[in-house]
């Protein structure tokens, strides 16, 4: 697949021929997303080495445009104008504009604007002949329509910088590695994600990162790479809220409760409203479980926690008063709505609530144990799992099950 990569340069030549060839009117950035969405749906439709070439060109637009847009500000700065302005755009703007066009002319032009800072570069930008004004307020352009003015904070610095930021295209990145990866080049989706980590600041929606951490971690388990994997998931959960050292009082009393009055007390009692653990809390108490390390449980119990108060939610929007009982109450409640219902299954509800359940048999919490499988065992839709419950239920005490399904 490492031979299937084009040059930088000749991937942005492609795209931006094909752009001319369709007579497409569209700006630079709209043709670097094109190129991305391009590659999208290759790779929906797996069509794995158009998706490569799609998004190989989108990061050469990509970074050709913000390339110019810093080499711009670069200049900028180093005009007279730019002496004592404190870092301030307005005033830079401000100055070169009536150098140009004279105090009244600037002043009709801000206030046609009507407090609109991207309305006055637009205008400014369309009427200079300036070769300064206009190459700056193309590369402030740039920068606010992909990451909005309020980032820029009318500093330079900051500018500055997210113009360096935005030559990267992580998401494009990102869809590279996926396709090494679904194609079994796990060495080169290992790099490609770890790129994609290194540019996380550029990406559009910074929780995406998450995303990326858990298909690093999936490369890390297809190689058996067990100490990355496990450190994978650790990093994916180390932005949480109910993860953080300064939670450790609540993981503490919630495991309690869990140990004490059981699950169904302890969610009543804990609700984690946090959906992004889900993920990477299951599979590293899946992992810690199979591993046989007892801080399988409160990971599981998390997990399991934060799928159900998500659930709940979703439920409480027709009923706002609902409340949960018990797991088996929850289950038929859900099975009257198969979208719900639907993504617990895919959210792997059942099977983490069966491994929470041996979790605490194997560390001795026995009551608690038993009180959650026998809950599995009369709940709607738990299906294999629910039969694996009552397969724990059944062995002797002390005894583990050879495997877990």
């Amino acid at each position: 697949m490492a031979e299937s990569r084009l040059p930088e340069k000749a991937a942005y030549t492609i795209a931006l021929l094909m752009a001319l060839l369709a007579g497409a009117q569209v700006s630079a950035a709209d043709m670097a997303w094109q190129q991305y969405e391009n590659g999208r749906q290759a790779f929906d439709a797996r069509r794995f080495d158009v998706a490569l070439t799609d998004w190989q060109n989108a990061i050469a637009l990509r970074k050709e445009r913000f390339a110019l847009a810093s080499a711009d500000i670069e200049a900028a700065l180093r005009l007279p104008e730019a002496t004592d302005s404190w870092d301030r755009i307005d005033l830079i703007v401000e100055r070169l504009a009536t150098k140009e066009f004279g105090e009244r002319e600037f002043g009709v032009i801000r206030d046609s604007a009507a407090g609109s800072l991207r309305k006055e570069m637009e205008s400014l930008h369309i009427r200079t002949k300036s070769p300064d004004l206009a190459n700056f307020t193309r590369a402030w352009l740039a920068v606010e329509e992909l990451r909005g003015s309020a980032a820029i904070h009318n500093s330079l610095k900051a500018l500055q910088s997210l113009a360096v930021e935005l030559q990267a295209y992580p998401e494009a990145e990102f869809g590279i590695g996926r396709v090494f990866f679904i194609e079994g080049e796990l060495a080169l989706a290992e790099l490609q994600y770890r790129k994609t980590l290194d540019e996380a600041a550029s990406l559009e929606v910074p929780d995406d990162r998450l995303g990326v951490i858990l298909a690093l971690a999936a490369v890390h388990k297809a190689k058996g790479d067990w100490k990355d994997y496990e450190d994978d998931l650790r990093l994916a959960l180390s932005d949480s809220v109910i993860f953080s050292s300064s939670d450790d009082f609540l993981r503490t009393a919630m495991e309690r409760a869990l140990d004490l009055q059981g699950f169904d007390v302890m969610l009543r009692l804990y609700p984690v409203d946090e959906p992004k653990i889900i993920d990477a809390a299951s599979a590293l108490g899946e992992f810690l479980l199979r591993n046989g390390r007892s801080q399988a449980t409160i990971s599981l119990a998390l997990a399991a926690d934060a799928i159900l108060t998500r659930a709940l939610a979703a439920l409480r929007e027709y009923d706002p008063a609902l409340r949960y009982t018990t797991l088996e109450a929850f289950s038929s409640l859900i099975a009257e709505r198969k979208d719900l219902a639907s993504w617990c299954d895919e959210k792997g509800l059942w099977k983490y609530l069966y491994y929470l359940g041996e979790s605490l048999l194997a560390d001795s919490r026995l009551e608690s144990g038993r009180q959650l499988l026998q809950g599995l065992v009369a709940s709607k839709r738990s299906g294999v799992w629910g039969r694996a419950a009552a397969q724990a239920l059944a062995r002797p005490v002390g005894k583990r099950p050879a495997i877990l399904p």
